[in-house]
């Protein structure tokens, strides 16, 4: 049991530092290394009054989106074990 632990504690610190080098590393080269770039081309990005207005669209389609992808791929399970396990009851 003790094992289990100590494998349980290592996760989370590794997933804790997996996120923060993700995030510093894009601040980096999103805020600091493409800022200028962005800047740049800001001429080709919606102004963000227009891009919160249009947000709900925007979450809209991405959700129905993924959601119907999750449906085709449990649809499509060959066996009736594949199915439950598609849908968390196998």
């Amino acid at each position: 049991m003790e094992m289990q632990a100590m494998n349980r504690a290592r996760f989370v610190t590794a997933s804790v530092a997996a996120f923060v080098a993700i995030a510093v590393v894009n601040f980096v080269v999103h805020g600091v290394v493409l800022s200028g770039i962005y800047q740049q081309a800001a001429s080709a990005f919606r102004k963000e009054a227009d891009a919160q207005r249009h947000f709900w669209l925007f979450s809209a389609i991405s959700s129905s989106r993924s959601s119907s992808r999750s449906s085709t791929r449990r649809a499509t399970s060959r066996t009736a074990a594949g199915s439950g396990r598609a849908y968390g009851s196998g």
